[in-house]
């Protein structure tokens, strides 16, 4: 019999592998999802996707007690100009990705997001 209580943690690197496998896995069955959701345009998706995310990380944020912490934010004018144009650039992305699965195009869109060099991440990793 092992004894697992003196085991130790998982290393950051498996952990960040776990995690990255994960999200690709998630990114890969979302055209899955799209066509199970009754005729819906990019738009309509992708503004339920930002509503449903607003109220998840508002709750969040009141959970954790950080609302103050966002109000302290927002009233940096550089730093709200830097999220509204992170915002306005992801959500262009997911409306185009949700455009291109939603009309038949799944394997392009894919590859295209994929091959991209200039991903979400890595607009995210400017500001």
């Amino acid at each position: 019999m092992t004894d697992t209580a003196g085991a130790s943690p998982r290393s950051p690197r498996s952990i960040g592998i776990l995690q990255g496998t994960s999200a690709y896995l998630v990114w890969g069955l979302l055209p899955l999802y799209f066509l199970l959701l009754p005729e819906i345009s990019a738009f309509e998706f992708v503004a339920l996707r930002v509503v449903f995310s607003l109220v998840f990380c508002f709750l969040l944020l009141a959970v954790t007690r950080q609302l103050r912490d966002l109000g302290t934010l927002l009233r940096d004018r550089k730093t709200t100009a830097r999220l509204v144009l992170a915002s306005v650039l992801i959500a262009v992305n997911w409306t185009l990705y949700a455009f291109a699965v939603l009309s038949g195009h799944v394997l392009e869109a894919s590859l295209g997001y994929f091959i991209n060099p200039w991903s979400p991440s890595r607009w995210a990793s400017l500001f």
